[in-house]
Order: C-alpha cells, then sequence, then structure tokens
C-alpha cells in the first residue's frame, strides 16, 4: 500500500479532516476494521437510537452533535484522515451517509438491567455505556468464545457510516497523531501529505 509523509508543501493529496474510529475507546484495531471493512463509522453515531433519530431530523440530530456533523456534512471525494497513534489511513470517502449494521465490528456487552435491547450510549443511559467491553471483528471466534465465556453478550455494531476507499499509510514520522490533528473524535483539519518511495 503506498504510504504518506506529512508535507509542508503543497502536494496533489490533501485531507480536509481527521475522524476517530475508536469508538467508546473500544476499538483496539480501527485501522484493521476500516480495512477490512472499507467504511468508517460516524463518531458519536454509532448506536440504533442515533440512527433513528438521524433518519428522523437529520439537521436536529447534526445541529446537537459537531463530531458527526464533521463527518456528515464532508462532500463525497473528501480526503479524510483516520489517525490511530503514531501512525493513520487516508482514505477518499465514496458514499453519502448510510445507516444499519456495520458488518466489519460487532459489540462485546455485559448484561444490564435497564431494559434497552441495544446499547444507547453514554449520552442516554450511563449503564449501556458501562456495559460496553470491547468492539472488534465478527469473524474473530476466539474473541466471540472468550466474550460469552466471560459471560458477555454479543450485539451486532448499528452506526451511521460512510463507504470508503483506502488511499494509502499515512506515517506521521514518529509524531502521535494527536499533537497534529487534535485530541477531538473528529475534526476539520487541512493537511498536505507527500508518497513515500
Amino acid at each position: 500500500m503506498p504510504r504518506y509523509t506529512p508535507s509542508d508543501v503543497q502536494t496533489d493529496t490533501q485531507t480536509s479532516a481527521y475522524i476517530r474510529q475508536n469508538c467508546n475507546k473500544k476499538n483496539k484495531d480501527p485501522l484493521d476494521t476500516v480495512l477490512r471493512g472499507k467504511t468508517i463509522h460516524v463518531p458519536w453515531g454509532h448506536v440504533k437510537q442515533d440512527i433513528i433519530d438521524y433518519e428522523q431530523d437529520p439537521q436536529a440530530f447534526c445541529s446537537r452533535n459537531i463530531y458527526a456533523n464533521t463527518c456528515i456534512s464532508l462532500p463525497i471525494g473528501s480526503l479524510v484522515l483516520i489517525p490511530d497513534g503514531k501512525k493513520g489511513l487516508i482514505v477518499r470517502l465514496t458514499s453519502d451517509v448510510k445507516s444499519g449494521v456495520m458488518s466489519s465490528l460487532c459489540t462485546a456487552v455485559t448484561p444490564r438491567n435497564c431494559g434497552h435491547l441495544f446499547v444507547r450510549g453514554r449520552n442516554r443511559c450511563i449503564e449501556c455505556h458501562n456495559s460496553v467491553q470491547e468492539n472488534f471483528n465478527p469473524s474473530d471466534l476466539q474473541k466471540i468464545s472468550a466474550h460469552l465465556n466471560n459471560g458477555c453478550n454479543i450485539e451486532p455494531f448499528w452506526s451511521l457510516y460512510r463507504d470508503v476507499e483506502v488511499i494509502g499509510d499515512a506515517d506521521y514520522n514518529g509524531v502521535d497523531g494527536r499533537s497534529m490533528a487534535g485530541l477531538d473524535s473528529a475534526g476539520k483539519w487541512s493537511r498536505y501529505w507527500s508518497l513515500v518511495a
């Protein structure tokens, strides 16, 4: 896969935003998730109730959630950095926002007494939020078995999401991506990238 490093001069490769993929800080390999599924989830839009809220009133949903709005408002064709520590991916958005179950992730949750069928998210139910143990590849039978043996349930990963084309690896030259792009879940951020020969 092509590898890119940050450039101080204008190049043909320019990202316009960054979008983290470590939902609930429970996805141990967010870059693999993007590579496998060729999709990215919308930050703060990854529970079934978010899908319902977005489909009922997209404007109201986006006005309440700056991070989701960043991802949703980017035009098709935008180049985006998907950061993960000192490395990342550069992807091109290839679809409008979609909604449903993302096939590249599932969620291990501990049993809860709140009565919600699926996780509702931290801002709606703290018990649901605290029940999330890990978001991971649903093809990983060892993880599924380990979580089931520990008393967890496995739930589908509901999300607003977008299809992407992976352009290449992003190498920050040893710099932590958070110091370059910021600490938030998503944000507008313009950066040029050079192809490494």
